[in-house]
Formats: C-alpha cells, structure tokens, sequence
C-alpha cells in the first residue's frame, strides 16, 4: 500500500512539472512500475491461497487417513487384478478343454453317421437275404407238394 502511495504522489508530482517527453516517459515508467507491484500483491495473494488450499488438503489426507486407505485400496486392487488374472488362466484351460470336447463331439458324430450308414447297408443286406431265403423256401415247400402229389398219385397207381 505504501508503495501504491509513493507511486500515486511520484505520478502527480511528475504531472504536475511535465514539461518535455522525459516527464511523459517517467509517468509511464511510474505506471508500469505500478501495475508490476499490483501483478506481485495479485502473485503473493494466489501463493498464500494455494498454500492455505494444500495445507487444507494435507490436513484432510492426515486426519481421514487417506494414505493408509489408498495403500489399502491398492493392496486390494492388486489381489482383485491377480484373483482375474488366475480366473482367465482357468478359463484358458476350461476353453482348451471345451474345444477338445467339441472335436471329439464332431468326431463321434461323424462315427455315428458311419455306423448309421453301415447299419442300413447290413439291414438292406439282410432284407435281400430274408427275401431270398422267403422265395427258396417258397420254392421248396412248392417240389415237396409237387412230389407230395406226385409220391400219392404213384401209390394210387400201384
């Protein structure tokens, strides 16, 4: 404040002699020189307000024990971050296990397909076998009445 005083008084002294550019020039210095003192006070006052704000949040981090909480909190983090790090190793291995089960699933598939198929075929086999067999039998019991007929006509005739 005082020297915003000295500087106010300097400006009007030097006003009031201004007789030649050098007076203009020293009011400008004077003014300058001013406005430098008003930007350190604006300066000094933002320091002490920064100050007095992490003061405040020091004592805040001191009395709320932040510190330890956020030592805690990341001791916790990290155990969470290695607890999914373990569980996506086990699902590595469930998914390499589930692939190996699909491929043997694909694979008994493929097998049963083929059983399926020589299913039929034996079956087809066997129903030319049973009808093949039918039309022999139908032919010999057809000889055994044939000689039947013939073996009593015979016996007739003797």
């Amino acid at each position: 404040k005082l020297l915003d005083e000295l500087a106010r008084n300097l400006s009007s002294i030097i006003h009031g002699t201004n007789q030649d550019g050098f007076i203009q020039r020293a009011i400008n210095a004077s003014n300058a020189y001013a406005s430098i003192i008003e930007a350190v006070r604006n300066a000094e006052e933002a320091a002490s307000k920064a100050t007095h704000a992490s003061d405040e949040a020091l004592k805040n981090v001191l009395r709320h024990n932040l510190g330890d909480r956020a030592k805690e909190m990341k001791k916790d983090s990290n155990a969470l971050e290695e607890a999914v790090k373990e569980e996506q190793r086990k699902l590595s291995g469930v998914k390499g296990a589930l692939e190996a089960a699909k491929n043997k699933l694909a694979g008994t598939q493929t097998k049963k397909e083929q059983l399926l198929n020589q299913l039929n075929s034996a079956k087809n086999k066997l129903d030319m076998v049973h009808d093949d067999a039918s039309e022999k039998i139908q032919k010999a019991k057809d000889a055994a009445l044939k000689a039947n007929k013939t073996v009593t006509a015979m016996e007739g005739k003797l």
